[in-house]
């Protein structure tokens, strides 16, 4: 892990004027949460790994679809008609993010979730790491509406470096990371040793085939869908857009956890980010906020690292 950042900040010098607690947590690791349209890519990743769907699939979007009685509907009432699985990242597509789920399966969806271990803590070498929770979909009066929801992110939990270490393991080429934060210690005699170093796991994910064709669903999602306001010019940035309603007692409310996840460059990737505003003031979606924060934190990283421009001109 590169950098890890909370706001509200605080001081820890006046440690004791500080009225709610809370603000001491580290939101990134500690609190599960519903993360919303983040999660659409594994939910393609699952689809087309297992051969279930292809990006250029279709189906017949009309706005809506029911389950057990419940109605699910795609942001802003939009209909779609006949829309491609790739469309359904670029315009985040619930209805179209349902539907590759039930080809998939609920079973394999699942397991697929299980082998981005979101039901597990990823072992980062810092304190009360939070768990992901998957037990909407493990209770025995489980619906196949529960299976719709979580295709998008709602009804199950997850942490923003759970959901960080699936976007990398995209990166990564369908293998599983796992994130740390120090490299080496060095001793009061100079001397450097190993302390939570973790290399990549053997342990694949999703093969490289299906890395590839989601990272280029990805690219997609930011030339051509709500991804464009985190364009840079010169870089393939692969991304995916959430917004996610916040629930209070059981019931969602009308305030929203907007996200913005992807890495870059696409194709020789880096860097893997994560950028997350929780009930942002303005903006009603993902696309037209923290979009905007993800261009300027990787416009600040690849001139750091002085990452070089990779966008072919055509």
């Amino acid at each position: 892990m590169l950098a890890i950042a909370n706001y509200p900040s605080f001081d820890l010098n006046k440690f004791f004027d500080v009225e709610d607690y809370s603000i001491y947590r580290n939101l990134a690791i500690e609190s599960p949460l519903e993360m919303g349209s983040v999660m659409k890519v594994i939910t393609m990743s699952a689809g087309i790994d297992t051969e279930a769907i292809a990006p250029n699939t279709t189906y017949y979007d009309k706005g809506y679809v029911t389950l057990n009685s419940r109605t699910i509907r795609n942001f802003r009432n939009e209909v779609y008609n006949t829309a491609t699985m790739t469309k359904v990242l670029e315009k985040s597509i619930n209805t179209g993010a349902v539907f590759a789920e039930q080809q998939t399966g609920h079973k394999i969806f699942y397991d697929y979730l299980r082998r981005f271990k979101f039901n597990e803590v990823t072992g980062i070498d810092l304190p009360f790491e939070g768990k992901g929770d998957l037990r909407n979909l493990e209770k025995k009066d489980r619906k196949d509406v529960d299976f719709a929801v979580a295709s998008y992110g709602h009804g199950i939990l997850t942490t923003p470096i759970s959901v960080l270490r699936g976007y990398a393991t995209v990166a990564n080429g369908g293998y599983l990371v796992n994130p740390y934060l120090v490299e080496t210690i060095k001793s009061s005699d100079g001397i450097y040793s190993g302390a939570n170093k973790q290399e990549i796991s053997p342990e694949r994910a999703i093969k490289k085939e299906t890395a590839k064709t989601i990272t280029d669903m990805m690219v997609s999602v930011v030339e051509h869908g709500y991804g464009s306001n985190a364009k840079i010019k010169g870089y393939t940035i692969a991304g995916k857009t959430g917004t996610a309603d916040i629930a209070v007692e059981g019931k969602y409310t009308d305030d929203t956890i907007q996200s913005f996840a992807g890495f870059f460059p696409a194709y020789k990737p880096k860097v893997a980010m994560l950028v997350m505003l929780s009930k942002p003031a303005i903006g009603a979606a993902a696309s037209t906020s923290v979009t905007y924060g993800f261009k300027d934190m990787a416009r600040f990283v690849i001139d750091y690292y002085n990452i070089p421009p990779d966008e072919v001109k055509k």
